[in-house]
C-alpha cells in the first residue's frame, strides 16, 4: 500500500486501485486553500462534505467512481463505508455533517478517514474504527477537533498508524494550529518524506507518520 498527502485532508492511496480523499479546490476561499491543483487520475473519490477545501472533485483527472453519501459500497478490490458523523460539537447544528471513511481493501488493510471530524465519534463508530491500520486524522481546531481532541480519539482506537492533516502549513491560509503540538504527543514518531508504503504493519502501534505535502 501507497499512502501520499497532497495537503489539507486530500490523500491519495493506492492498493491494487487508487483512492483519493477530500480533494480541495486550489486557490478556494480568496486563496487561502495554495496547495497546487490535485492533476491526478483516480478510480474512486471520497468527499467527506461539500465544502470547497474537500470537494474539489473536478481537480481528479479520469471517470472515477465518486462517494459522497452515506452508506456501505463494493467497488473494484475495496469495500468503502461512510459514516454519517459531525462538522462541531453541536451534532452538525454549526457546520453541517461530516463523513467518516472506511477504507476495507481485499488484502485485509484497513484505513479510515476522518474527514472535518469536529467532535468524539458516537460509539458505535469507535467500535468500528478500532485497531484499523492506518488512521487520518484532523488536529487544527477552530473547524475540527484539535489536537488534544484528536488524541483522546486516538487512545479509543489504537491504530497502527496516524497521519494528522487539517493543520496549518506555509500553504494553507486558515489560521489553524500547526502539526508542532500534536507531535509532542507521541514518542513514536516517523517522518516518512512524501510517501507512506507498507506491506504489513507488524512492526506499527500508535506510530504518529509525518507526511510532506505534494502539492
Amino acid at each position: 500500500m501507497k499512502i501520499r498527502w497532497f495537503g489539507h485532508s486530500a490523500f491519495s492511496i493506492e492498493d491494487e486501485i487508487k483512492i483519493i480523499t477530500d480533494p480541495y479546490i486550489s486557490g478556494s476561499y480568496n486563496g487561502a486553500v495554495g496547495y497546487d491543483p490535485i492533476d491526478e487520475t483516480a478510480d474512486i473519490v471520497i468527499a467527506s462534505h461539500k465544502h470547497d477545501d474537500h470537494y474539489g472533485l473536478k481537480e481528479v483527472k479520469g471517470d472515477p467512481k465518486i462517494l459522497e453519501k452515506e452508506g456501505e459500497y463494493k467497488i473494484f478490490d475495496a469495500k468503502i463505508e461512510l459514516l454519517k458523523s459531525f462538522h462541531d460539537q453541536k451534532r452538525g447544528n454549526l457546520r453541517g455533517d461530516n463523513l467518516i471513511s472506511i477504507i476495507t481493501f481485499d488484502d485485509g488493510i484497513r484505513v479510515v478517514h476522518f474527514g472535518d471530524q469536529g467532535c468524539m465519534p458516537d460509539q458505535y463508530i469507535i467500535n468500528k474504527v478500532k485497531n484499523a491500520n492506518v488512521v487520518m486524522i484532523p488536529i487544527g481546531g477552530t473547524f475540527t477537533v484539535d489536537y488534544r481532541e484528536a488524541k483522546k480519539i486516538i487512545e479509543k482506537i489504537t491504530p497502527n498508524i496516524i497521519i494528522p492533516m487539517h493543520y496549518k502549513t506555509e500553504k494553507l491560509g486558515f489560521n489553524i494550529d500547526t502539526v508542532n503540538n500534536f507531535l509532542t504527543l507521541f514518542d513514536n514518531v516517523e517522518k516518512a518524506g512524501d510517501l507512506l508504503e507498507r506491506n504489513n504493519f507488524e512492526d506499527d502501534t500508535n506510530k504518529l507518520v509525518i507526511l510532506d505535502y505534494t502539492r
